[in-house]
């Protein structure tokens, strides 16, 4: 499940960069 994580962490992270 770390994948999953890793993924919603980087989508989160281009959010922010947004």
């Amino acid at each position: 499940m770390v994948s999953t994580n890793s993924r919603l962490a980087l989508k989160a992270n281009h959010f922010h960069f947004m």
